[in-house]
């Protein structure tokens, strides 16, 4: 009994609802008939007053029935109009109806004319590009969270080792000058690798108001690419990496994002040449054309990216083989790069051979500045 109460509770409450629609409908309807409607009382007014003027004129005799009959079948005519319109219209208003109840992301059906068919495709025009924005928003805050949950997974590796190396040499009583030394050494390794970290995320949040951290000038791409390199320096000489610059060159950009790119891309040679035995080169080549355009090579001698690998290393996250074999990846440096580039008009190109080693060429543009107001 109560499961059929409910449900005839639920019957009326649609039906109320529907009704309700359906008033509110006539009424929107209606409103947008007044002008219409207020013309038509306004013509038939100017028709009887003309008519009672012209008969008073020529002395005869007034007929109010016909006036009266011209009245009513005016107004019927007018009634069957609106009634029929009302009805084309019905659809239409319904929809618009629920749409203002409950928005969401539907097509508007219904629609009658040609202003209505014309707002329909505007609506739905808007939708996709809402959609489409509010996807892209919601992409970049899961890339942003991933993120951070491995920035902060990476950084706990160095914080853990600094406690590992206090805890361990608490108990001595005393050490010796290469024991202190050798500490000292691991001590600023994992403090370089909390800095690159911190550095890392501070560039990451900038990218999202990139236009407000923006300096552009006169770069000067050979003083760039060695304060990158002094940058790691001791990574350089831990890794038996040596490293040489060859050549000089300027550009209109933004210095201290070019640096940016220059650590990314010096850091990851130096990280993936590390696991190749022997001495490793790091050529950084430098040139500039004719035409105003620069570029930047950095050649490393490391274990090189596998061919499969290649079309995705600039994809998010993607760590690919070697990041199996490398614990510090992360799968953002080279994406970090690309995003960067792409806000500066420059072009970033990746060639790299398994075994051998890998080339990133950082191509600048005789008038890449201008590039720059598309952000």
């Amino acid at each position: 009994m109560s499961r059929r109460n409910g449900a005839a509770s639920a019957a009326r409450s649609s039906s109320d609802r529907r009704l309700r629609r359906t008033l509110l409908a006539l009424g929107l309807y209606a409103r947008g008939q007044l002008a219409a409607a207020a013309v038509l009382a306004l013509a038939l007014g100017a028709g009887s007053v003309i008519w009672y003027l012209e008969r008073t004129g020529i002395g005869q005799r007034m007929d109010w029935s016909n006036l009266l009959y011209f009245w009513l079948l005016s107004a019927a005519v007018g009634a069957t109009a609106f009634g029929i319109g009302f009805l084309r219209q019905r659809s239409y208003l319904d929809a618009l109806l629920r749409l203002s109840e409950a928005p969401g992301w539907r097509p508007l059906q219904g629609a009658a004319t040609a202003e209505q068919r014309q707002t329909a495709r505007m609506l739905e025009g808007l939708s996709r590009l809402a959609q489409d924005r509010l996807q892209a928003h919601d992409r970049e805050r899961e890339l942003h969270r991933h993120f951070v949950y491995q920035w902060v997974h990476h950084m706990k590796t160095p914080v853990s080792v600094i406690d590992l190396i206090a805890q361990s040499q608490a108990a001595k009583a005393g050490l010796g000058q290469d024991e202190l030394r050798e500490l000292t050494d691991s001590l600023r390794e994992e403090t370089d690798r909390l800095a690159r970290g911190l550095e890392q995320m501070l560039h990451t949040a900038r990218l999202e108001e990139f236009a407000l951290d923006l300096h552009p000038r006169r770069v000067a791409l050979h003083e760039a690419a060695r304060e990158a390199v002094n940058q790691h320096k001791r990574l350089l000489i831990a890794a038996g990496v040596y490293p040489r610059i060859e050549g000089e060159a300027w550009a209109e950009t933004d210095g201290k994002w070019v640096l940016f790119l220059l650590v990314q891309l010096v850091g990851n040679a130096v990280k993936y040449s590390k696991p190749k035995p022997g001495s490793k080169r790091l050529d950084i080549a430098i040139g500039a054309d004719e035409d105003g355009a620069a570029w930047i090579e950095v050649a490393d001698e490391g274990i090189g990216i596998p061919a499969q690998d290649v079309p995705r290393v600039f994809d998010p996250f993607f760590t690919g083989e070697n990041g199996r074999r490398t614990e510090e990846s992360t799968g953002m440096g080279l994406y970090l790069c690309r995003q960067v580039a792409a806000k500066l008009g420059l072009t970033l190109e990746l060639r790299s051979e398994e075994g051998r080693g890998t080339t990133v060429r950082i191509g600048f543009e005789g008038r890449a500045i201008h590039n720059l107001t598309r952000l």
